[in-house]
């Protein structure tokens, strides 16, 4: 079995940004520079997740990785960040090793995480609650709702639209389904 790609839990898209634009290859596999232009992509590979902890003291037990990036087959590797209930490793140094969604290795069943793109939890989600705090152990409670292990461990049971995160093994590019970064300064 090879790896696949798992995507983000606020916007459905990709955690790679090596896209293919303007390719000569016959396929439609490839996004148009036109609609692309001069924006960045790197933005795709900043990661951060929610996760769980139920070993912290105190009523909180969810936590919120620091900066990260997506490994392979359903796993990522994040920095712990400023929050203090993310579980760490005492032998081992960080960026440490999560699995997302599902654990299908099976030592974590119970305490997936879930990841987004940075951007899309600091600007968009955190956006939606206009200055209200998130209660993580509510978010997390919800998107571990959203998983069916047996069928869909690669994001939430969302409609995000188009493009959706797609059943094949990894992200394909199709011109008419650009992912550009949703706040592009002018």
């Amino acid at each position: 079995m090879g790896g696949f790609d798992v995507y983000c839990a606020i916007c459905g898209s990709t955690f790679r940004s090596n896209v293919s634009i303007d390719s000569d290859d016959e396929t439609d596999y490839t996004y148009s520079g036109d609609v692309i232009g001069d924006s960045d992509l790197e933005w795709l590979n900043t990661l951060c997740a929610l996760g769980l902890n139920p070993d912290v003291p105190g009523e909180r037990k969810s936590f919120l990785t620091g900066q990260g990036s997506y490994d392979d087959a359903n796993a990522i590797h994040a920095y712990p960040g400023e929050d203090q209930n993310v579980p760490i490793n005492p032998d081992r140094e960080p960026p440490y090793y999560f699995y997302t969604y599902w654990d299908w290795i099976g030592d974590q069943v119970e305490r997936p995480v879930f990841p987004f793109h940075e951007l899309c939890y600091k600007e968009i989600l955190l956006r939606c609650f206009k200055n209200e705090e998130i209660n993580g152990d509510v978010l997390y409670s919800l998107c571990k709702e959203l998983v069916d292990d047996e069928f869909t461990i690669k994001s939430l049971l969302l409609n995000y639209g188009d493009p959706m995160p797609p059943y094949e093994q990894y992200w394909e590019c199709r011109k008419g389904e650009e992912v550009i970064q949703p706040l592009l300064e002018s």
